[in-house]
């Protein structure tokens, strides 16, 4: 359940420090990132024999946007 629960306020206290250009920012936002890369693992690991459809669904809208995070354009 943290998993679920926990990225909201990091997300908001990263868009509030990365607007400021504050350091905190950025590590909420690579927090936030790195949850937002391991929770869709953990479900494709836990459900990828009888949920294929839903554990793509996970990665495409969890996993990838974190992933084009960690790159600056």
């Amino acid at each position: 359940m943290a998993d679920i629960f926990w990225p909201l306020p990091l997300t908001i206290i990263a868009l509030i420090g990365v607007i400021g250009k504050r350091l905190f920012g950025f590590v909420a936002a690579m927090m936030d990132f790195a949850i937002c890369i391991y929770f869709p693992l953990v479900f494709t690991f836990q459900r990828w024999d009888s949920q294929r459809d839903t554990v793509f669904a996970a990665l495409i809208l969890f996993a990838l946007p974190s992933l084009l995070g960690f790159f600056k354009p």
